[in-house]
């Protein structure tokens, strides 16, 4: 999220900017099989992932959703 924005109509709470850090590397055998590995937030970076809109807010509201911490997924496929 390269800039901040505001959750709320009255402009007076504003989220907080963040970049996230990932990585996916994969191999394709060919016609039949193909893998993969994949890392998400890899600097376990805190930050909102959405939040509601409403007309005024205060810090204290609960108005924000947590995004996922650091995450490894992998996968394989076999094709016939």
């Amino acid at each position: 999220m390269p800039a901040s924005f505001f959750v709320d109509s009255a402009n007076t709470l504003k989220t907080d900017n963040y970049l996230l850090w990932g990585a996916k590397i994969g191999w394709d055998g060919g016609k039949n099989f193909s893998a993969f590995i994949e890392g998400r937030n890899l600097t376990d970076e805190k930050y909102i992932a959405s939040s509601l809109v409403i007309n005024r807010a205060d810090p204290t509201m609960k108005l924000f959703e947590p995004g996922n911490g650091r995450a490894l997924y992998g996968g394989i496929a076999f094709r016939w």
